[in-house]
């Protein structure tokens, strides 16, 4: 038993409850493991695309990058600051960009994430 620092009363340790949701060895199966690949000067993170779900990604772009895709997105900007196609950028703007833009130029130092949705 303990004793709770509000009320001064003893409370009763749930050792069993605790076991009950413990899971011993660790498993990692249903985790992502995501790896960044170079693009064009982007370096992207895939963390989640599930079409007709959503997907998420990492674009990180240290001095130029060009990004495209044909669906639309919402594009976070983390960190950084610079230019996406001549508009000045910098963190903790958001941008929605419509389906079939085309090219994001990117110019500057970013870390952007990205939430979308595709078709299957």
């Amino acid at each position: 038993d303990r004793v709770d620092k509000k009320t001064g009363k003893t409370r009763e340790l749930h050792l069993q409850k605790s076991l009950d949701v413990l899971h011993a060895p660790h498993n990692e199966e249903g985790l992502i493991h995501p790896e960044a690949v170079e693009v064009n000067g982007c370096m992207i993170t895939n963390y989640y695309d599930v079409p007709g779900q959503f997907t998420f990604k990492r674009i990180e772009v240290s001095d130029k990058g060009v990004f495209e895709q044909e669906e639309f997105g919402f594009y976070f900007i983390c960190s950084g600051e610079g230019t996406i196609n001549g508009r000045t950028c910098k963190t903790g703007e958001t941008y929605l960009v419509p389906k079939g833009h085309g090219p994001l130029e990117i110019c500057g130092k970013f870390d952007i994430l990205l939430n979308t949705y595709r078709e299957e």
